[in-house]
């Protein structure tokens, strides 16, 4: 039970020091930001639209820009945007928004977008999202989340823009630890992207199990891109 709670003090730590040390964003995005994205946050709706409501109170909410990426061989450009009712602790979820725009000579055109995100977040801000490439010229967001009920879970998770809606591709469970009776069990997970010509990489797990810190297993998985997911490969196994 002490390493379960040393473990969730290290996540809180790592959470407070992520909010301590926000990006850099260019003053030409930011002002983009708040020209054009927020008008378009306001106009979905209050705080009862984005499911952060105080109980059935409107509470004043606002806007937030959390990252702009680049994608790369491209003019493509995502905005991490979320809206908040100004709560920061552990639990406290908030909306988060992502748009896709392609900056253009004279403009910038906004190829899709999902205001309500289906992503779980902490300390009342959006998730640390990553820009990955999953294929061959081919990139998605992704971010590790990470969850604690009795244990501590990440996974990573995987996904692409579709039709104004953030589509979840892959959550794979990296690491997990622990307490079962007297026994503290561990897993740890490095994955790889098996480079290839496809659109979407296989994913290469070595996985180890470990009881009170000793290995006692160690195994390798392959996930495969199939019918819009990555899927564990069964045969693999």
């Amino acid at each position: 039970m002490k390493k379960i709670f040393l473990s969730i003090l290290l996540i809180l730590t790592t959470n407070l020091l992520a909010l301590e040390n926000e990006k850099s964003i260019s003053k030409e995005y930011q002002s983009f930001f708040e020209k054009e994205i927020v008008s378009q946050l306001k106009a979905h709706g209050d705080c009862k639209a984005y499911n952060i409501c105080d109980d059935d109170k409107k509470t004043e909410i606002s806007y937030k820009l959390k990252d702009v990426i680049l994608v790369p061989n491209s003019n493509k450009i995502f905005f991490i945007t979320y809206v908040t009712s100004g709560y920061s602790c552990f639990a406290c979820g908030v909306a988060t928004n992502i748009f896709l725009y392609e900056k253009n000579k004279d403009n910038m055109k906004l190829i899709s977008k999902d205001l309500k995100a289906d992503v779980s977040s902490t300390f009342g801000e959006a998730p640390d999202f990553k820009l990955i490439e999953v294929g061959k010229n081919n990139y998605s967001l992704s971010y590790i989340s990470s969850q604690g009920h009795g244990s501590i879970e990440d996974y990573l998770v995987i996904f692409s823009m579709e039709k104004n809606k953030l589509k979840k591709i892959a959550s794979i469970n990296l690491d997990s630890s622990r307490d079962v009776g007297m026994v503290y069990h561990e897993t740890k997970t490095k994955y790889t992207f098996v480079k290839s010509d496809k659109k979407f990489y296989d994913i290469k797990l070595d996985v180890t199990e470990l009881e009170d810190s000793k290995v006692v297993k160690k195994y390798k998985e392959l996930y495969v891109y199939k019918n819009g997911k990555y899927s564990l490969n069964k045969e693999n196994r």
